[in-house]
């Protein structure tokens, strides 16, 4: 079984029934990451909390997703995507935080956690602050 396909997924938990049936069949890292994410109930946007990764992102027409992806590939194979991100200041700290942060969601979420968490997005937290799960 393909680790990326939709009953993968849905063996893991990650999944519900009705999203068995979807394909992801031509998905790309950030399609996959995008089902993964929204099938838990978190934001796909990039928050305006993180400020020059939500500009960059408003310009680019990026989701959260989109965004880990592109950083992603401009940092494994800058060869390629020179043109097009090259030229920009790329937040690259913001998007390790926006990944992160969605790996300790799914996380919570696979372990059924409906309580507070420290929620990393948050720079002008004090410590000790927390926040309720997105789901409950």
């Amino acid at each position: 079984m393909e680790a990326k396909s939709p009953k993968a997924l849905a063996s893991l938990g990650f999944l519900t029934e009705e999203q068995k049936t979807l394909s992801t069949e031509g998905l790309h890292a950030d399609g996959l990451i995008r089902l993964l994410v929204s099938s838990q109930g978190i934001k796909l946007e990039v928050l305006p909390s993180r400020s020059k990764l939500a500009k960059l992102s408003k310009e680019l027409a990026w989701d959260g997703p989109k965004a880990i992806t592109e950083v992603r590939n401009f940092i494994i194979h800058p060869e390629k995507k020179k043109k097009r991100l090259a030229s920009r200041d790329i937040p690259y700290y913001e998007v390790l935080n926006l990944a992160l942060w969605h790996i300790e969601l799914v996380l919570l979420h696979l372990f059924k956690h409906t309580g507070i968490y420290a929620n990393r997005l948050k720079t002008d937290r004090f410590i000790g602050q927390i926040s309720s799960v997105p789901w409950v």
